[in-house]
């Protein structure tokens, strides 16, 4: 999974506070909290939506989200498997 930064009006790119990515037609947003210093990131999907908090990096935040996704998808494939 690759994050690709989010560019902001009048923020400077080495100042990114924001980093996009999909996986599994799954849109995931994460955040950087620059008064705690603490990562965040959300899930979009048309039959679910998910938000966490309190990660120390953007790494962690980024393998939580895909481990979710992960998650997710391995449960949708065995649900389908049972029709």
């Amino acid at each position: 999974m690759e994050l690709t930064p989010v560019i902001l009006d009048g923020v400077p790119l080495f100042a990114t506070t924001q980093w996009r990515f999909k996986k599994h037609n799954v849109h995931g947003l994460i955040t950087e909290d620059s008064e705690t210093g603490t990562y965040k990131f959300e899930l979009k999907h048309f039959s679910f939506t998910e938000s966490r908090e309190g990660y120390l990096s953007i790494d962690d935040a980024k393998a939580a989200a895909e481990k979710k996704i992960d998650l997710w998808y391995n449960v949708q494939g065995r649900l389908l498997a049972l029709k």
